[in-house]
């Protein structure tokens, strides 16, 4: 991967992309590549790290980049002020319609991801209401106890030095999380099925592939891709069928769902569809970005041994060797500033594609409705104009002091606008606890054969998983500054 670019060569690359304010520009002028980007192969826009791509077009081009993909035409924005234009400030000309989502709808259908207007504010403000407070300080228990139990398994490996998978642990464990506390049930014994689906579904949707352009071909992954659809709906309606069994009354986000059936325009059948596609986007959203940013701070961290000692001074100071609870959070400060670090520097969701309804204009040019816009929290978390050496891994700059001086939108790996990610408070929350947890008993080293390389498909995972070997923690209250 190459992302060491120098300051002088990105600033200089955005000078040539920057207007004179007040300055206009038809779309013919729009900086970015003269010819159609299908004629450049796969050393051009299809090569697998696509990331490296819109890097380099950033640093060429500057903040706005115009390609032209067969009859598309793509932008990718990188200024913060562009990014708040479009998610925030004229959101309502901002839709979905992309190929991305139309092929995740083959998936989810009309899920909180993919839909629109009435019916997604509807599914936003139910599925909001299983994320209030009271609900977080519930789950926060979950998260400790299941953390817990993943550790006790740890003994084992640890003691014979036997490398693991952790981005497998991890997933295995927010699936646990997510469905103890949001849906009523443990789906963790099926993490293994959900994660080869997963995979098959990531493929499928995050490469350029011959079905992107013509679906109905049945090429073998489109083959792989129906399969693995199915196992997770099934898996849904398992969900789904055993909660509607049970005698138990609870008080979750999947309850909170069953009981809107009232509500619901349409015939039940219809509502059993709807329920299931909310079902599979809340499992697959609520488990595999928050292993995935876990997988990369602990990557991190294992090649900057000072954060790692300062984490490790900040939790003796603050838990003395007990478990962390919710109430800790608040003073656990660079326990947070390092989650929050890490997904600077490796956002899970690094592509956020959208389509003006209208046409726009944004920092001069004009965007026509009907074309791709194409935000991404890896290229502008980058961006040198907003962050100091913007390739090194440094927590401090996510102290309070540094906040305020940084546009609100130089961040956003939870998207931004009224569509936010829904459980990002949530999130943030758990990744805070599982740190804190873990690092209460092992300090995890990467394995010789393991390197930090990220691909690209629909959330940016480690390209390996990383595998890493989990050492004990000897007095974990008793860390001392050396």
């Amino acid at each position: 991967m190459r992302t060491n670019l120098t300051s002088e060569t990105s600033i200089e690359g955005n000078r040539r992309g920057r207007l004179r304010p007040g300055a206009k520009k038809d779309l013919r002028r729009t900086p970015g590549p003269s010819h159609n980007l299908v004629f450049e192969g796969r050393g051009g826009f299809f090569r697998t790290s696509f990331i490296d791509y819109l890097m380099d077009s950033f640093v060429k081009y500057g903040d706005v980049v115009n390609y032209r993909l067969l009859h598309l035409q793509l932008y990718l924005l990188a200024a913060p002020r562009d990014v708040e234009h479009v998610l925030h400030t004229n959101h309502q000309n901002y839709i979905k319609a992309s190929p991305t989502y139309g092929i995740l709808k083959k998936l989810v259908g009309e899920g909180l991801l993919t839909s629109e207007g009435p019916l997604w504010v509807r599914q936003r403000r139910l599925i909001q209401s299983g994320f209030r407070h009271e609900h977080l300080t519930e789950a926060a228990t979950v998260v400790t106890t299941a953390t817990l139990e993943m550790i006790e398994r740890w003994k084992i490996t640890s003691a014979q030095g036997q490398s693991f998978n952790l981005l497998h642990e991890l997933a295995r464990l927010t699936l646990k999380i997510f469905g103890s506390a949001f849906l009523g049930v443990d789906i963790s014994h099926d993490a293994a099925a959900i994660g080869h689906d997963w995979a098959v579904v990531s493929e499928y949707f995050g490469q350029w592939n011959l079905n992107r352009f013509l679906p109905f071909v049945p090429t073998v992954l489109a083959f792989k891709w129906r399969v693995a659809a199915r196992s997770l709906r099934r898996l849904a309606d398992k969900v789904i069928s055993e909660r509607r069994k049970s005698a138990t009354r609870k008080h979750d986000l999947l309850s909170i769902l069953l009981d809107a059936r009232e509500g619901w325009a349409g015939n039940e059948n219809d509502y059993d569809r709807q329920l299931r596609d909310e079902i599979i986007t809340l499992i697959l959203a609520g488990h595999e970005t928050t292993a995935a940013a876990l997988t990369w701070t602990y990557g991190l961290l294992a090649r900057n041994p000072e954060g790692e000692r300062k984490l490790s001074i900040e939790l003796a100071s603050v838990l003395g060797g007990r478990t962390p609870a919710i109430t800790d959070l608040s003073t656990l400060k660079y326990t947070r500033a390092i989650v929050e670090e890490s997904m600077r520097l490796y956002p899970p969701v690094w592509f956020i594609p959208r389509s003006p309804i209208e046409d726009d204009e944004i920092a001069g040019y004009r965007i026509p409705r009907g074309s791709i816009v194409m935000l991404s929290p890896y290229v502008t978390h980058r961006h040198p104009f907003f962050w100091d050496e913007p390739e090194r891994f440094l927590p401090e700059r996510f102290g309070a002091e540094n906040f305020q001086s940084r546009p609100r939108f130089a961040y956003f790996p939870f998207g931004g606008g009224p569509r936010q990610c829904v459980g990002s408070g949530f999130a943030m929350m758990e990744a805070q606890l599982i740190l804190a947890t873990i690092g209460q008993h092992y300090r995890l080293e990467v394995a010789s054969n393991s390197s930090l390389e990220p691909r690209a498909l629909v959330t940016l995972r480690p390209r390996d998983g990383l595998r890493f070997i989990a050492q004990p923690v000897k007095n974990p209250g008793q860390q001392s500054i050396r």
